[in-house]
């Protein structure tokens, strides 16, 4: 069965917990990838820097890669209006009320291997860097 891991966390009811345990299967599936020599990223939300040291504790060659960008720019950025219902009026039937950085906490990690500031870099010069960064840690 397939889930659109986005709209899930984005439920109401998730819990720290569930977005914990959300990383957590992550890095699970890409631990079993990593055993038999495949390349696997992790393109996921990861709000807290107590699951973050846990992934790293638990497994082998773990990076940690912070893609920053100010709150500002994000909402922007924003083609699907996720923060825009972020930052509905308490009581708005509409308002998502868990959207990490907005209304729901987010942790900058404190040790990052690499850091892509967006706001501050062309696409290309960040693709560069991630590229670069990728092929000197294989």
């Amino acid at each position: 069965m397939l889930m659109n891991t986005e709209k899930f966390l984005m439920l109401p009811w998730i819990s720290k917990e569930d977005r914990n345990n959300n990383v957590r299967r992550l890095a699970f599936i890409t631990d079993r990838f990593y055993r038999h020599n495949i390349i696997s990223i992790i393109c996921a939300i990861n709000p807290y820097e107590e699951i973050r040291k846990e992934i790293e504790g638990r497994y082998g060659d773990v990076k940690t890669i912070y893609i920053k960008c100010p709150l500002g720019e994000l909402t922007k950025r924003d083609t699907k209006g996720l923060y825009a219902k972020a930052l509905l009026p308490e009581g708005n039937i509409n308002k998502i009320t868990n959207l990490s950085g907005v209304n729901d906490h987010f942790e900058s990690p404190e040790r990052p291997d690499l850091i892509i500031e967006t706001d501050k870099e062309t696409i290309p010069e960040s693709s560069t860097k991630l590229t670069t960064f990728i092929e000197s840690n294989i």
